[in-house]
C-alpha cells in the first residue's frame, strides 16, 4: 500500500443539494478517486479515538470502521493492511489513518482520493489540517429546493423537515467566512444551480480548483453506481431516476411549498441567501401560520429559538446518523 496520497478532498454540504451527482462528476476523472459516505470518517472517527498516536486507540478506530463500511455498505476493508501502514509511519495520526484507509479501498494507480460526507461543513478547517496537501469542497444550494426536496424524501416526523432551513442557513454562513478566512487553493463552493444552468464551466472550475486536467469526457454519467454499488439513478425525492430533470429541480419548490414554508425559508435564510445571489419571492405571512408547528417538535423549535437568539443555524440530522438504526434515513 502507497504511504501517502498526493492529494485528498472533502466533499460536503447539507442533504439535497446535488452532491452525489457532482462528486460522480468529480470521480469521472481518472486521477482522483471520489467516494461518498463509505467511511464517513469526520463524523464517526475524527476526534472519537483520543489519543490517536496509542497503538490500542488507532487498532480500535481501523477495526471499527472496517466493521462498520461492511455492515452498512458490504465495503471489505483490509484492517491489518492498514495497521500496517500505520505502524510504518513514525508518527500515527488522524489523517495518516484516514488516507491509509482510502488507500485501501482505492485504485492503486490513482494519486487522488475525495470523499463526500453530508453535514461535517464545520470540520472544514480540521480536515484541511490533517493533510499538506488537503482541500475542501461546499455545496450549496437554494434552501428553498432543499426544503421542498427534504420534506418529500426524510423518513423523520414531521415537522422534522423544517431543520433543512436552519442546515442550509448553517451551511451557507460557513461557507462565507471560509471563504474569508481560508485559502483560496484549500476551500471552493459549488452552487447547484450553477452545475446545472452552466455544467461544463462550473465542472471545469472544479478541477482547476483541484489542479487536475480536464481532457477526460466532463459529463458523462456512464457506469455511475451508488455506494453499495448498485446503478446510481439520481437519488431525486421527486423523480425515480430515469429520467431526472435538472432543470425543473432548480424552481421545483415554488409548487412544493405552502406559502407559510416559503415564508419562514425567507424570514430565516434572506440575506444568506442575497449574498449566494438568489432571489427572494417576497412571500409574507403571519409568523402565527407557522410558530405553532415549530413549537410543537423539541428539535425544530430549538433550532429557532437559536436562529431568534444568535441569527445562526446548525449542523444536525433530524435523526442520529451514528445510530445504525439511522442508516437508512442518514447516509
Amino acid at each position: 500500500m502507497r504511504n501517502e496520497s498526493d492529494m485528498q478532498v472533502l466533499i460536503t454540504g447539507c442533504y439535497r443539494t446535488g452532491s452525489e451527482y457532482i462528486t460522480h462528476l468529480i470521480n469521472n476523472s481518472p486521477d482522483i478517486y471520489a467516494t461518498m459516505y463509505v467511511t464517513n470518517y469526520m463524523r464517526f472517527c475524527y476526534g472519537q479515538y483520543d489519543p490517536i498516536n496509542e497503538r490500542e486507540q488507532y487498532t480500535s478506530l481501523v477495526f471499527d470502521t472496517g466493521r462498520r463500511m461492511r455492515l452498512r455498505w458490504g465495503c471489505h476493508l483490509d484492517v491489518h493492511g492498514v495497521l500496517d501502514a500505520c505502524e510504518s509511519r513514525e508518527v500515527v495520526t488522524y489523517g495518516s489513518i484516514y488516507d491509509a484507509i482510502m488507500r485501501d479501498i482505492m485504485p492503486e494507480s490513482v494519486p487522488n482520493w475525495a470523499e463526500k460526507t453530508q453535514l461535517v461543513w464545520q470540520r472544514i478547517p480540521d480536515f484541511l489540517n490533517l493533510f499538506e496537501h488537503g482541500k475542501s469542497i461546499l455545496i450549496v444550494r437554494d434552501p428553498r429546493s432543499i426544503l421542498a426536496s427534504f420534506k418529500n424524501f426524510t423518513y423523520a416526523p414531521e415537522p422534522r423537515y423544517l431543520g433543512a432551513i436552519f442546515n442550509s442557513l448553517d451551511a451557507m454562513q460557513h461557507g462565507r467566512g471560509f471563504a474569508s478566512s481560508l485559502p483560496a487553493d484549500q476551500f471552493h463552493v459549488v452552487k447547484y444551480e450553477n452545475v446545472v444552468l452552466d455544467p461544463r464551466s462550473t465542472v471545469s472550475a472544479i478541477f482547476d480548483f483541484l489542479s487536475l486536467p480536464t481532457d477526460h469526457d466532463l459529463m458523462s454519467e456512464e457506469g455511475w453506481t451508488d455506494p453499495a454499488g448498485d446503478h446510481w439513478g439520481a437519488n431525486s425525492a421527486f423523480e425515480d431516476g430515469s429520467e431526472f430533470d435538472k432543470q425543473a429541480a432548480i424552481n421545483r419548490w415554488q409548487r412544493n411549498l405552502e406559502p407559510w414554508e416559503i415564508a419562514l425559508c425567507e424570514r430565516v435564510n434572506g440575506d444568506v441567501m442575497e449574498a449566494y445571489g438568489y432571489e427572494l419571492a417576497g412571500t409574507s405571512v403571519p409568523t402565527t401560520e407557522y410558530e405553532d408547528v415549530i413549537n410543537a417538535d423539541p428539535q425544530i423549535k430549538r433550532f429557532y429559538e437559536k436562529w431568534k437568539r444568535d441569527g445562526s443555524g446548525v449542523e444536525q440530522y433530524p435523526t442520529d446518523p451514528t445510530d445504525p438504526d439511522n442508516w437508512a434515513e442518514n447516509n
